[in-house]
């Protein structure tokens, strides 16, 4: 039987079974259905909007922005990806993690483990942070309580679409392989 993590030894039991340790991150501990999964579950804007949206769909409408601007097939990998960390960390609203420079570190450094995964853009470049931003403004004009109008919102999808979606958009952007090596260890 698996044990909580304790305040002397700080880690995570992931989806997956796998063990995800925040002071001492490995490629080994990162697992894509473990992505998909958490990011499905975790509600962008900190839960203040009216209907759940999930992170995972957010990165898939970032992704899904850059493949229509750039050929760059590893821009769109790292624009799925670009918030993948928070599948292990969770998601701190921006303002929060401005003021919390012990979280930022721990967070690069998962950042640059998932990168070195899945052979990433690391640090983002230029155009992941403008799709971000883009997605980002598409999303204050589309859910509420932030759109000024009803007139073009949307329906954001329920956990387990957005989860099968990204894995989906994931396969097309990697291949399977991935997804092979990940479920043997």
């Amino acid at each position: 039987m698996k044990e909580p993590s304790n305040k002397t030894e700080p880690f995570i039991w992931t989806w997956s079974g796998g063990r995800f340790d925040f002071l001492n991150p490995s490629p080994g501990s990162i697992c894509i259905t473990d992505i998909a999964h958490a990011l499905s579950l975790i509600c962008r804007f900190n839960g203040h909007c009216t209907e759940f949206y999930s992170v995972a769909e957010h990165c898939v409408e970032v992704a899904d922005r850059v493949m229509k601007n750039s050929d760059d097939p590893k821009l769109a990998r790292t624009a799925l990806l670009h918030d993948a960390a928070e599948a292990y960390i969770g998601d701190v609203v921006s303002p929060l993690k401005a003021l919390l420079p012990d979280f930022q570190r721990v967070e690069t450094a998962v950042e640059e483990i998932i990168a070195q995964k899945y052979d990433l853009y690391y640090p983002f470049p230029p155009e992941i942070k403008q799709a971000d931003r883009d997605v980002l403004a598409d999303e204050f004009a589309r859910l509420q309580p932030f759109a000024e109008s009803t007139d073009s919102l949307w329906t954001p999808l329920p956990p387990e679409e957005a989860e099968q979606l990204f894995m989906t958009v994931f396969l097309e952007c990697f291949g399977t392989a991935l997804v092979a090596d990940d479920d043997q260890g």
